[in-house]
């Protein structure tokens, strides 16, 4: 049980921290409009994207951006990552 619990912790990890990578890919992208991954990091950024979309697109069908003025923030990046980093810990207390 010890294992299985390890794992699946050991694998929120990961996922947190492609989170993380496509948070700052996606922050390079919308500071440098010219810039786009050649090479090993487009192999890197695609395999990071295609792993961390199905959560988020999922929940923003349930959760519509919020709407500030001219400004809409997704709320579903910070949802996911939180819930990730929450039951990560839940597994850590039950090791």
């Amino acid at each position: 049980m010890e294992l299985l619990v390890s794992a699946l912790q050991f694998a929120l990890f990961i996922f947190i921290v492609l989170l993380i990578g496509r948070m700052v890919v996606n922050i390079l992208m919308s500071l440098s409009a010219d810039w786009r991954p050649t090479g090993a990091m487009l192999v890197i950024v695609e395999a990071m994207l295609t792993i961390t979309d199905p959560p988020i697109k999922a929940l923003r069908k349930v959760v519509p951006p919020l709407s500030i003025g001219a400004v809409r923030l997704d709320l579903a990046f910070m949802i996911v990552f939180f819930s990730c980093w929450i039951a990560m810990n839940v597994l850590g207390t039950l090791i």
